[in-house]
């Protein structure tokens, strides 16, 4: 299923709030009466320092010319000042200086260049300043109380400086700029509504210093902004920005810049559409809708920043709601979407929709991404996610993304009548969606979907860890996936669906990393109905790797220590080289439904201190070549039910565990036919390769046996172990005729019988069997039964406790087709040369059934006869079947169609029974 990056987050509709509001026109009165003001006294207002006795600001202003300074002594004013020239009014202060400007004009309205205002608290029905196309005005140490429109509002004013000045609940905004550029440090904005800061028309303002608190919105994505540029480059620094109902900054088509600031209990904290954009050093705590969202066709940047929904020096919200099936984008931490962006030392935490998403402003565009040292924490369903991009990701951290739903926790795949798909777009620490990508040096830990996603994209991961992923460490959906030199492990109990990594219908090479404890549990919780629960968990479904209809697999020079299961591989092809295995407890290799087009090889690989199945192989097609194998142990399952009361008391309520041991390896249900009409060419429906190829095999003991396989054909050379605790090969079918060839294959100490082959079909199967030696086997040397054809050359049995070759035509199978069991009696075409067979319990060779060629084959000391025949055709020249405790040969309803040149002496019942006396020498 394709993701869908929405393009915006955020209604940007921005304009006026309800209602509408009166221009204040700069260098004029609007209407009123200017109240008579007594005289001061000498020297209360005047120029330059020099005594005087201005009654009013205006008066004094009659004398100045550009360059002056009007001082105006403590006391309250009522008057419209006009500045049209280049002087500064200075108050005493703001605290014991007062204008009320009369009714509908503004305190001051400054034309001229030059000019300054300080030291005055202002209240006015309209706006407190207004500056009209001037240059290098400065006003500082001023406080607007309560105006009706702006505290300050300029119209194309150049250099304009505010500075040291407070905005006390302004009706409709502090500032508003109208073009021009603008400086306002060390201010304090306190419950503006609407806007504190509104710069728009190609304005440039830098605010630094300053204190925005508690903006009042009046329209919802309308309004309530604490600094709104339109049109406008906003740049600022170390700012503090808190309890604002919309947004803390938004800039549309223009240029923001923030360095420093910090934005406390926030909707939006920061916003910026169609602009450049770059944040260094910025704070943001609290933002319940998103803290960063940028749209930019331009390359943006973010260093160096935190955004925290709980974390920092928050004291108002701290939670935030959001549709999480529909993605409504609320309550995210950093969006970006641009053509590049760069993103260094950054920390975002506490989020429950996402931490980080970075994509394209365009349709069906890239962005391109420079990312480095991010830490995302305790986000909900994405950590950090790009969508359709390409770039270098370097120490992006990640750690304990959650599914804020509940219903999603566990749900790594999903039902459609009656058929389970993966869940591709479930959570995820990190996420790229389409595009290229290089990640390095990261990490992703403790989410409650997949670790890293990767989808439909191609991906170059070294150096980084993996750990507690509910659905797997790395997903790589229709993707190409590198990884290397990383690590991954399970530290929790946990329940990971698919393990570390899962390649999906996609390409992966795993080279050089390392899986460590990778042990899952299936776990379930029920309520005990008192304020409790239970809680059960049993052990053995940790996975390593599980690759699912992929084209490619590369598994090359990693270790694998202290697992389950390790490596599953369904419907796929993959080469699996040199790797190392120690502690597993599980299956290292499990091949589902390949073919010979879909081959898996495991070659030059290492498992030591294993128990369980080392390759199972079902209806696929694997090579085992150069593998080197220790001691293998019991293969231990367990489960157990804890009960946890209501006051946190831990009580046992069961455990259980059981312990057997496995073959090694395990074939079942790929097989290929002798090629029994002579065209060299296998009668096969698959093709010719064997459903399991064993080559260059060294074994330690193994606590049972070494090849088992059902429905499958086998290919063993040169195999070598220690001990075998069952039989080294046993084979049965009962649909169809499989191979098995073995050559090369030496086990000293064999409790079990050596081979076991049980052709249970209609048309029996085959068996080439050379090199073999079995030295103290407990059971038989080799059975084989129910087969079309065997032969046999070169094989030796030493101290057999049973018989030391069987063969026997019998067989029966169930046929599907009519419901009933088939029993029947073929005659197997059996070929044996150089078969020696010493101190067998029973009979070291007997057949049943079949024609039987035996040539140049030795039983000595046997328990019993040296060649038992029964209703066989049999051939047997130059052998030597002597000192048995029965006779040299015995037959039974059996035709001699060769016999000559055999040693029959010194059996304690003969030379022969009911055979021939041309067989004996």
């Amino acid at each position: 299923m394709r993701l869908v990056l929405l393009p915006c987050f955020l209604a940007l509709a921005v304009g006026c709030p309800g209602g509408s509001k009166d221009s204040d026109s700069a260098g004029g009165n609007d209407s009123g009466d200017t109240a008579d003001i007594d005289l001061g006294p000498p020297g209360c207002i005047n120029l330059n320092g020099e005594e005087g006795d201005f009654a009013t600001i205006t008066a004094a202003l009659e004398y100045a010319a550009a360059g002056d300074t009007v001082n105006v002594c403590a006391g309250t004013y009522t008057e419209n000042v006009l500045l049209d020239v280049g002087v500064y009014v200075v108050g005493a202060g703001s605290g014991t200086t007062f204008i009320d400007a009369p009714v509908n004009e503004a305190a001051f309205d400054i034309s001229g260049s030059s000019a300054g205002v300080s030291g005055f608290t202002i209240t006015s029905t309209r706006s407190g300043i207004t500056v009209d196309q001037a240059s290098d005005v400065a006003i500082s140490d001023v406080v607007f109380s309560t105006p009706a429109n702006y505290g300050i509002e300029a119209n194309q004013a150049v250099d304009l400086s505010v500075s040291a000045s407070a905005f006390n609940t302004p009706v409709y905004g502090g500032m508003f700029l109208s073009g021009g550029t603008a400086v306002v440090d060390g201010c304090v904005f306190t419950d503006p509504t609407s806007y504190a800061v509104w710069a728009s028309s190609d304005a440039a303002i830098t605010l630094s210093n300053n204190i925005f608190d508690g903006v009042i919105e009046t329209s919802a994505g309308a309004d309530g902004f604490a600094v709104f540029g339109e049109g406008a480059s906003v740049a600022m620094s170390h700012n503090v920005v808190t309890a604002t109902d919309g947004i803390g900054v938004l800039v549309t088509d223009g240029a923001l810049v923030l360095d420093g600031d910090l934005f406390n209990d926030v909707a939006y904290a920061i916003a910026a559409d169609s602009s450049t954009f770059s944040a260094d050093g910025v704070e943001v705590y609290g933002a319940t809708t998103q803290g960063i969202f940028v749209q930019s066709k331009s390359d943006i940047s973010v260093t160096n920043t935190i955004v925290s929904l709980n974390g920092g020096s928050t004291t108002g919200l701290t939670s935030c709601s959001h549709d999480y099936d529909a993605f409504d984008g609320n309550c995210g931490g950093i969006y970006l979407a641009a053509d590049g962006v760069t993103m260094s030392g950054v920390t975002v935490s506490d989020y429950e929709s996402f931490g980080v998403i970075i994509g394209s402003a365009r349709n069906n565009g890239d962005v391109t991404a420079v990312v480095s040292a991010v830490t995302v924490e305790n986000v909900g369903r994405w950590g950090f996610y790009v969508n359709e991009g390409t770039g270098t990701y370097d120490g992006v951290n990640v750690t304990g993304v959650r599914e804020p739903d509940a219903s999603w926790i566990d749900q790594c795949t999903y039902e459609v009548d009656g058929s389970y798909y993966t869940s591709v777009d479930r959570g995820a620490g990190i996420l790229m969606y389409g595009g290229d990508a290089v990640i390095t040096n990261s990490s992703v830990s403790g989410t409650e979907g997949w670790g890293l996603s990767l989808v439909q994209s191609n991906a170059e991961v070294s150096g980084s860890a993996f750990s507690d992923a509910v659905c797997a460490g790395v997903i790589n959906f229709t993707g190409s996936l590198e990884l290397s030199g990383s690590a991954f492990t399970n530290t929790t109990e946990l329940y990971s669906s698919f393990g570390q990594v899962f390649d999906y219908q996609g390409a992966t090479i795993l080279e050089g990393n390392s899986f460590t404890n990778t042990r899952s549990y299936y776990l379930s919780d029920s309520d005990d109905g008192a304020g409790g629960y239970y809680h059960y968990s049993s052990t053995g479904y940790g996975r390593d790797f599980y690759a699912s209809a992929s084209s490619a697999c590369l598994i090359k020079d990693n270790t694998f220590t202290a697992g389950d299961d390790s490596l599953y591989i369904e419907t796929s092809g993959c080469d699996i080289i040199g790797n190392t295995w120690s502690g597993y407890n599980g299956t290292i290799l499990t091949n589902y439904e390949g073919t010979d087009t879909d081959p898996v090889t495991f070659s030059g690989n290492n498992v030591t201190d294993h128990a369980g199945w080392i390759v199972y192989s079902s209806y696929g097609t694997t090579t085992v070549e150069d593998l080197v194998v220790g001691d293998l142990r019991e293969y231990s399952y367990g489960y157990a039910q804890t009960w946890i009361h209501a006051d946190g008391t831990v009580e046992d309520v069961y455990s259980y565990e059981y312990a057997y041991g496995q073959p090694a390896f395990y074939a079942y249900g790929y097989y290929y036919m002798y090629d029994s009409d002579g065209d060299g060419v296998n009668d096969t429906e698959y093709g010719s390769p064997a459903g399991l190829t064993l080559e260059n095999i060294s074994m330690g003991a193994s606590i049972a046996g070494i090849v088992q396989a059902s429905e499958a054909s086998l290919e063993i050379t040169d195999l070598t172990a220690e001990s075998a605790g069952g039989d080294v090969v046993y084979a049965y079918w009962s649909h169809y005729a499989p191979e098995v060839e073995i050559d090369g294959v030496e086990v000293p100490d064999v409790t079990g019988s050596g081979i076991s082959l049980y052709g249970n079909t209609p048309d029996g199967g085959y068996a080439l069997i050379s090199d073999v030696s079995f030295d103290v086997v407990s059971g038989s040397g080799v059975v084989l039964t129910g087969l079309a054809e065997w032969t046999m050359e070169d094989v030796a049995l030493v101290d057999v406790g049973g018989y030391g070759v069987s063969s026997s035509g019998s067989y029966s199978y169930y046929d599907y087709a009519t419901s009933t069991s088939v029993y029947g009696t073929r005659e197997p075409v059996i070929t044996l040369t150089g078969v020696e067979v010493e101190a067998s319990t029973s009979d070291s060779f007997t057949f049943t059934n079949g024609v039987v060629s035996i040539d140049s084959s030795l039983a000595l000391d046997g328990g019993d006869d040296g060649l038992s025949l029964d209703s066989v055709s049999a051939s047997v020249t130059n052998n030597i079947f002597a000192t048995n405790t029965g006779y040299g040969m015995m037959c039974v309803g059996t035709t001699l169609t060769a016999c000559t040149g055999n040693d029959l002496g010194s059996n304690t019942l003969g030379a022969h029974l009911d055979c021939s006396d041309d067989c004996s020498l």
